[in-house]
């Protein structure tokens, strides 16, 4: 199947750097995942894919699963509803559409779609990030110089979805 590029060039899947291109999941394909997905579905994921900690930011805590280790399909439809119904916010500069769940938030680097290899969640609570740092790293919060008091989220405008909303869009398709 080929990738449409930005400038309307398209591109076989093969030709994709090997970071991006589709491979098998680990686990089983997730039989019955529809979209559009539900809250509880985005809870059901998160509980079940891999999450490792990103070792390479220990003063942002976070962790983050990829792509290449579950369920293709149902990675997209997670990353789809983050980006459908999550809301902006800043961070370090940036925008980036983040979606909550549980004591957790959820966001994506905000790649397109089809190169987008990992999700990330945070903590929404830093006494909990700052806990989840020592214990990764084995260093003290004042060692990574860690901030304990709670960051605000600024939402950017009222919009609350970065990408429009696809699920008219696929209504009907079959890729639903």
């Amino acid at each position: 199947m080929p990738e449409l590029l930005d400038d309307g060039q398209t591109l076989h899947h093969s030709a994709l750097p090997a970071q991006v291109q589709p491979l098998r999941p680990k686990a089983g394909v997730e039989e019955g995942v529809r979209w559009p997905l539900g809250h509880d579905d985005v809870e059901a994921w998160m509980e079940r894919v891999p999450w490792r900690f990103a070792r390479t930011a220990p003063t942002n805590p976070h962790e983050y699963s990829l792509r290449r280790r579950q369920d293709e399909r149902a990675f997209f439809l997670v990353l789809l509803h983050i980006r459908e119904r999550g809301y902006q916010q800043w961070y370090d500069g940036r925008v980036y559409t983040a979606y909550d769940v549980g004591e957790y938030f959820l966001w994506s680097m905000q790649d397109p779609v089809p190169t987008t290899i990992l999700i990330n969640r945070k903590f929404r609570d830093p006494e909990k990030r700052a806990r989840l740092a020592e214990e990764k790293t084995g260093k003290s919060r004042e060692e990574l110089g860690l901030e304990i008091e709670p960051t605000e989220h600024r939402e950017v405008g009222a919009s609350r979805a970065v990408q429009p909303t696809l699920t008219d869009a696929i209504a009907g398709t079959g890729l639903a």
